[in-house]
This record gives structure tokens, C-alpha cells and sequence, in this order.
């Protein structure tokens, strides 16, 4: 599963990188499409018949739930795999999953990423929420183990379960009211935050004075709004969620040449087209995945021939297969495991889009683009300090109730200073002597 969208751009890009990459050498790619319906036994089904039809390579699934069967099906086959959008540490396993690549970094590259922005605003102490299950868990792991030799601690802990029962989302909002610390650190699937926040808005957490940051899921959190909302989430006014952080990975690169062209072409085949497709979550990763895999199949042919590569009857790893290029997402080069390097960026949500305000090269420098929106509407250079702030009480003295207590605080004393002069004025009376207070002679 891809969505309409990517695979719209897909379908675009093929005939182009056709005429430019395949066309050449005498050789042409299409598309076969297979439906896995978010499911990962459909998706292994789906690719076991593309494989059955003849496919030289395969692209997807963006979700690591479903690209990991998908992985398995393909790891004792010369058939290789390339997602956009799987981030599972798992995938880098080449002993399970020789023959999977990806154009996006792992979790962990994603967890020291989120270890850094805490250190680029200066926070000291977090409070961590994370999805109960493979991508959550891997990834506050890894920032967990990040942020220990940078000094940074850990104020609180939580895990959202699969179901995010009413109960879960309210004690875990219990644990941050509570917590010394007003940074929230989120590593979870969309579903999960979007509950989570609205819940937080209406319990007033998600307010100035609060900061909320979150991993590369949440920037495909807008595709759960609507009007009404998608099915099980909670209807809210998307301006209420201004000022969220998320740091992903950049997949647009205005001002490099092969991005610059790629929007022009589009544009030009599209004129006023509402949407560009550099804000769809994952689509030029995928986009770029389709050119990794052209070029790359047709290295194995000038390596092995046409005929061979076709009946997938030919023997080369990964590291072979690959090729480094200059994508519509930048310059490409992969680790030895098949993961991406690449620059990330911070998005923030603002007046119903995610906005670029800074840019985090791959040696975790941070470079600021634009004012960051902060929760509750404030727009300015002044980062919010990560203690819990409570203020003060300010006594009036113009208040009735001021006025009152202190007549009942003058009048307690008055009693009491009397009531000690007459006790001192009759300390050496007989009755005195009788009641046992010979102690204020």
C-alpha cells in the first residue's frame, strides 16, 4: 500500500525516467500495482503473485508493519526490495533481509536525531511517550541511550497501547501534569498522537509553557483531519495543534537541480494543481525509490544480461545492486546495510500546514530557517524553558476577602496578647498556684 497519491506520481515519472535512464540501452520499465490493504498477510500475498508475474524489483510498502513480510518473501529470492517510507531498525538486518534498501535513514539514526534537538534548545530533563509496539519502542530505546551521555534526563516514561483506551490516554496525561517537566517527546504511530493530543488540548497541557515534538510518523498525523474527521478520531479544530515540532526527514530540496526540474515538470503537466506532491508524506522517497530500482536492474543487466535478469537467475548482493545518484530528495548514498544517509529538517505545524523553520545536515548541525509557533500561539525566538513553572500568589490588598482575614488575624491577636497580660498580671494569685502555672512566677 502506497496511496493514490505516490502512486500517481509514480505513473508520472516512469515514462520520464524511461526516456532518460532505460530507453537508451534499448529497454523499458512499467508498473504492476498490488493492493496490501494495510495488511501484512495481504501484503505477503501480494508480493509472492508479483514475483509469480515476472517483476525485476519491488517497491514498498511505506509502513514497516507490512515491508517486513514483504522482506521475508524476497530474502531468498534475487529479487530486490526499496521502501520510502520503513524506518524499523529491523530492516538492517542483512542476515534476514538481504535484499531490502530504503531511501529514508532507520529509527535509529531518527532516535540520535531526536536526542540532538533536545540538545540544540537546551532542555535538560524530557518526558517520553511512545507507541507499544515495533516502531515506538526501538525508537525511545535508541534516544534513551542518546541523550544519557549528553546529560539529558528522563522526568517521565509512557507507553500508549495498540487499542489507546480512554483510560491509557488519561493516565498518561496524569504522568505529564505531573511530571517537573514540560517537554513531551513523542515516538509514535499517527493514530496514537492524534488521541493523544487532543486529548492533552482539552485538558489544558497543550498550552504555553508546553512544548510538543514528536518523530518523522507525526508529519502524516494532517492526513487524519477532516471534515468530518477519518473514521475513530476525534473531531478538532486543526489550528488548536500550532506549535507542534516534528523532525523527519527532508525530502524536499528546493534549489538542488533534479528537485527543481521534477516540480517544473509536474507543474507544467499540472497548472494550478491544488496539492505538490513535495508536502505528500513519503511520496519522494517512493519516487525516488522506482529510480533507485531502474538504476539498479539495469547494472545486473550490464552485468548479467537481459535474459538472466529477467528469470532472476543471476547472483549479486545488495552492495552490487546499489547505485549512488542524485535524486528529486538530493544526493543518495547508502550505509553498508542499505539505509539511506540523509539530511533531516524540523517541521512545524502552523495555520493548517507543517512549515520547515530548521535544518539538521547529517552531521547533526542545526541551521534556523524561520520563527518557530510554540503551543497556544506564540511566535517568537524565546525558547520555552523545560521546568515547570508555577506562579505565583500575588495578595491584593483591595481584595474583601484580604480584608477579611486579616481583621480576623488582628483580632485572634488581640485576644491572645490579653489574654497573656491578664494570666502575667495574676501570676502570683493563689488560683494561679492551684492550676499549676507556677512557671510565670
Amino acid at each position: 500500500m502506497i496511496g493514490q497519491r505516490i502512486l500517481s506520481v509514480l505513473n508520472f515519472s516512469i515514462p520520464r525516467l524511461n526516456q532518460i535512464l532505460a530507453n537508451p540501452l534499448g529497454h523499458n520499465f512499467s508498473l504492476l500495482v498490488g493492493d496490501t490493504q494495510l495488511n501484512p498477510r495481504i501484503a505477503t500475498d501480494q508480493a509472492l503473485a508479483l514475483q509469480e508475474q515476472g517483476v525485476v524489483g519491488l517497491i514498498g510498502e511505506v509502513n514497516s508493519a507490512n515491508s517486513i513480510p514483504i522482506a521475508y518473501s524476497t530474502a531468498t529470492t534475487q529479487l530486490f526490495q526499496c521502501s520510502g517510507g520503513s524506518t524499523a531498525n529491523a530492516l538492517s538486518d542483512k542476515t534476514r533481509f538481504p535484499n531490502f534498501f530504503r531511501l529514508i535513514g532507520s529509527d535509529s539514526y531518527g532516535g540520535a536525531v531526536a536526542a540532538a534537538t533536545i540538545k540544540y534548545f537546551g532542555w535538560e530533563n524530557v518526558n517520553v511517550v511512545a507507541s507499544d509496539d515495533a516502531y515506538g519502542l526501538p525508537l525511545a530505546q535508541k534516544f534513551q541511550a542518546e541523550i544519557e551521555p549528553l546529560g539529558i534526563q528522563l522526568a517521565s516514561y509512557s507507553l500508549i497501547g495498540t487499542s489507546q483506551t480512554a483510560a491509557n490516554i488519561a493516565t498518561i496525561l496524569k504522568t505529564l501534569a505531573s511530571s517537573p517537566s514540560r517537554i513531551n517527546v513523542l515516538f509514535a504511530q499517527p493514530s496514537h498522537a492524534y488521541h493523544l493530543i487532543t486529548a492533552a488540548i482539552s485538558a489544558g497541557l497543550y498550552s504555553p509553557g508546553w512544548v510538543w515534538t514528536g518523530s518523522e510518523t507525526l508529519k502524516t498525523m494532517s492526513a487524519l483531519f477532516g471534515t468530518p474527521p477519518m473514521a475513530g478520531m476525534p473531531a478538532v479544530d486543526t489550528a488548536l495543534f500550532d506549535g507542534l515540532l516534528v523532525a523527519a526527514p527532508r525530502e524536499a530540496e528546493p534549489g538542488f537541480t533534479v528537485y527543481d526540474q521534477f516540480i517544473a515538470q509536474w507543474n507544467t503537466a499540472f497548472p494550478g494543481a491544488a496539492s505538490d506532491p513535495s508536502t505528500w508524506a513519503y511520496t519522494l522517497f517512493t519516487q525516488s525509490c522506482l529510480e533507485a530500482q531502474m538504476r539498479g536492474v539495469l547494472k545486473m543487466v550490464q552485468m548479467f544480461g537481459s535474459a538472466a535478469v529477467r528469470a532472476r537467475n543471476y547472483s549479486a548482493t545488495l552492495a552490487e545492486f546499489l547505485v549512488p545518484f542524485d535524486s528529486v530528495t538530493g544526493p543518495v548514498t547508502y550505509s553498508r546495510m542499505g539505509d539511506r544517509f540523509g539530511n533531516f529538517v524540523m517541521l512545524n505545524w502552523r495555520n493548517g500546514s507543517f512549515r520547515s523553520v530548521v535544518k539538521i545536515t547529517d552531521a547533526l548541525d542545526f541551521i534556523p530557517q524561520a520563527p518557530i509557533q510554540w503551543p497556544g500561539g506564540v511566535l517568537n525566538g524565546t525558547v520555552p524553558q523545560w521546568a515547570a513553572v508555577y506562579p505565583g500568589v500575588i495578595v491584593l490588598w483591595s481584595s474583601p476577602w484580604t480584608i477579611a482575614a486579616a481583621a480576623v488575624m488582628g483580632v485572634s491577636a488581640i485576644v491572645v496578647a490579653g489574654t497573656w497580660a491578664v494570666l502575667f498580671s495574676a501570676r502570683n494569685s493563689y488560683r494561679m498556684q492551684e492550676l499549676g502555672m507556677r512557671w510565670l512566677r
